[in-house]
């Protein structure tokens, strides 16, 4: 499946060793996506808008809760009737730490949320 999400997407794919479970990484040359929300609960349960048969996706960060992240998302998915879509976006960000190191990092942002229609 890694392998057509890349084709779809465009970029590459990698398996990843995780104690835990199998993981496949898609790297995509997009920071956009269309997305059917599914289920927002320590993670962000999706599906690709335009390619839902491709199957179920899990947004989840190891050290922080998806609200943690994408502070609201719950309240602002629950208010919406039926199924929500939303744009999710990686946005890069790049700040100066305590101790002086510049520190850059992606950080994901579900804009455009809305009913599916």
């Amino acid at each position: 499946m890694a392998r057509e999400l890349s084709h779809v997407l465009g970029g590459t794919w990698r398996e990843e060793q995780s104690p835990l479970a199998d993981q496949l990484e898609v790297l995509t040359e997009s920071s956009r996506l269309w997305i059917l929300v599914e289920a927002v609960t320590d993670s962000l349960a999706f599906r690709l808008a335009e390619h839902a048969d491709l199957g179920r996706f899990l947004l989840s960060f190891p050290t922080w809760t998806i609200t943690e992240v994408m502070g609201g998302i719950a309240d602002r998915v629950s208010a919406i009737k039926g199924k929500a879509v939303g744009e999710l976006i990686v946005e890069p960000l790049d700040f100066v730490a305590r101790n002086a190191l510049h520190v850059r990092y992606a950080r994901p942002v579900l804009t455009s949320l809305g009913p599916w229609h």
